[in-house]
């Protein structure tokens, strides 16, 4: 059976892939990934964030973004500052380092940006509308799954598990059948 059309989660796969390849392409020799670009230009726009609001920008997991920041900081491209509205927490800002290698991969951003957008034959605030609308429909559904299952595993602990009948009571059982 063909495939008669790509679904969202298919799609939105498909797109990834293209993105990430054609910023690839015009950062050749940027010295920085895509990957690494979105999360630098996040911070140099946003100047110092907490690691959390990083995640929820970039939709990652906090604990595969807590590797990337180490790298980052031990390659000396960011640094860490005690967040003076939260003490538990830290804020993160681009060394001046940071700051030279995201100006140098924005020239090939900008490249693809605009390779982009001479192609793009919709109005592109129209696509990011509905781009945003299915990054909080994924938000929401994902909240709710991590719910159920913490429902689930809430209900598994509590339910006390069930001892393997004894030798003893093994034969009683045999007996009396």
């Amino acid at each position: 059976m063909a495939l008669l059309y790509r679904g969202p989660f298919l799609l939105s796969h498909a797109v990834s892939q293209l993105t990430g390849r054609l910023m690839a392409e015009h950062m050749a020799g940027s010295g920085m990934s895509p990957n690494d670009f979105a999360i630098y230009s996040v911070i140099h726009v946003e100047e110092r964030i907490t690691p959390s609001k990083l995640a929820e920008i970039l939709g990652l997991p906090p604990t595969s973004l807590s590797y990337v920041i180490r790298r980052m900081e031990d390659l000396g491209d960011i640094r860490r500052l005690a967040n003076p509205d939260d003490g538990r927490s830290v804020l993160l800002e681009l060394t001046g380092k940071g700051h030279r290698l995201t100006h140098k991969a924005e020239e090939g951003f900008s490249r693809a940006i605009r390779a982009f957008r001479s192609e793009l034959d919709i109005d592109e605030r129209h696509l990011l509308d509905q781009l945003e609308a299915m990054a909080a429909a994924l938000e929401r559904a994902l909240d709710s799954a991590v719910e159920k299952s913490s429902q689930r595993a809430k209900a598994t602990s509590a339910t006390p598990a069930r001892k393997a009948p004894s030798d003893g009571a093994r034969r009683v059982n045999q007996i009396s059948q």
